[in-house]
């Protein structure tokens, strides 16, 4: 389809834990360098995509555990993703509304 809207929100990646490490890994299937955390990931390329959203690091916050040798950290990032978009369909059922107009798509 056609994407004629977006929008955005923050997201928070949790880290250490399993739900980093499958953020992670989807990171890479999507393109992203390979790296051993999220935050190696944000430091290394701080826009990348997962799923057909684009993410774009904001910055972090870690939280060291006391007696416990270890820290927590939040990651922080931007998701764009489409808010409004038409779909193949539509466009076909449009095409003599737009015969003779010449119609700009930018990404």
């Amino acid at each position: 389809g056609l994407v004629i809207g977006w929008g955005t929100d923050v997201h928070a990646v949790a880290e250490p834990g399993a739900a980093a490490e499958d953020f992670r890994r989807k990171a890479e299937e999507g393109g992203a360098p390979s790296c051993g955390s999220v935050q190696e990931l944000c430091r290394r390329q701080p826009t990348f995509e997962v799923d057909g959203v684009l993410y774009s690091y904001l910055g972090e916050h870690t939280q060291n555990l006391p007696g416990a040798h270890a820290s927590a950290r939040a990651i922080l990032l931007q998701r764009t993703l489409p808010q409004m978009w038409l779909t193949a369909a539509d466009v076909r059922g449009m095409v003599g509304a737009w015969r003779g107009a010449i119609v700009v798509c930018s990404g």
